[in-house]
């Protein structure tokens, strides 16, 4: 870890066959996934992010017991 909280090397690889996904992420802090998350969230049209705004604010409300895609459940198992 470097001196101002950074790791010297992060890693995230995402791998989808057919239907199986493989997430791999490597020493990124929280400030990175974020930075990550928002990064791919402004690559979706203006519809698309309003719904995700609204599908992410229904997970925060209604956690733990909201249901998840598939493939959500298995980045977060990851």
């Amino acid at each position: 870890m470097s001196l101002d909280g950074w790791s010297e090397s992060s890693y995230m690889r995402y791998q989808r066959e057919h239907l199986t996904l493989r997430l791999t992420l490597r020493s990124l802090n929280n400030h990175e996934i974020r930075e990550i998350l928002v990064g791919l969230w402004s690559r979706l049209d203006k519809a698309d992010q309003a719904d995700h705004i609204a599908e992410l604010q229904h997970y925060f409300e209604n956690a733990p017991g909201t249901f998840l895609s598939g493939i959500a459940a298995q980045i977060r198992d990851a």
